[in-house]
């Protein structure tokens, strides 16, 4: 008895699925479209049957059902798994060792990563404390420089000048000068200034 393609499998057919061996995207949508107007007439046309996961052999054994349809689910079925799911699940065999390399290799690379995120830590820090050597240095010795500086400038004989200078400003400050006075040799300079003082 020639049986003809079934409809569910018209998309598939014609694109070729699963001969060259690669599955893509659009390949798995046909795949699922297929497989689910299949499973939709068959839950519909099962006894006592509303949802597919309520399909049995006994619910599909009824005289509504024709061999002719049977048949027709059987080949979409056959078809599905044979051209579809095994090649599928051959490749997934087949990347699987693939996948777990290149799971390896990342983590490899992660690892290296974090090795030499931890070397940079590790530099930033050290250049850190140079930085910090460095400035500690330069502000020990600037300490030191005004150290020098300000016991050179509170020395006691500085002081001691300074004061002295001051003294001498002051006290020359407090100086007269009185032009067209007479000079006696006997004069007492305090008592003439103070007479004259007195008259003005």
């Amino acid at each position: 008895m020639q049986i003809n393609s079934p409809s569910y499998l018209t998309g598939i057919e014609r694109s070729g699925i699963g001969k060259d061996g690669v599955f893509c995207g659009d390949y798995v949508s046909l795949v699922k479209n297929s497989t689910s107007r299949l499973v939709g007439d068959m839950t519909r046309s099962a006894s006592g049957v509303h949802v597919s996961s309520q399909l049995t052999a006994e619910s599909l054994n009824h005289s509504k059902l024709t061999k002719g349809q049977l048949s027709e689910w059987l080949y979409t079925a056959f078809y599905l798994l044979d051209r579809c799911c095994l090649p599928l699940m051959g490749l997934a065999a087949k990347q699987t060792p693939q996948i777990e390399q290149l799971k390896s290799e990342k983590i490899r690379e992660q690892e290296k990563i974090i090795q030499l995120q931890n070397q940079l830590i590790e530099k930033k820090e050290e250049e850190i404390k140079v930085v910090k050597d460095t400035v500690v240095s330069e502000l020990k010795s600037y300490s030191s420089v005004v150290q020098e500086s300000c016991s050179a400038a509170l020395a006691p004989q500085k002081i001691v000048s300074a004061i002295k200078q001051v003294n001498q400003d002051v006290d020359r400050s407090r100086n007269i000068i009185i032009f067209g006075v007479e000079e006696d040799q006997n004069e007492t300079p305090e008592e003439k200034i103070t007479a004259i003082l007195d008259k003005t």
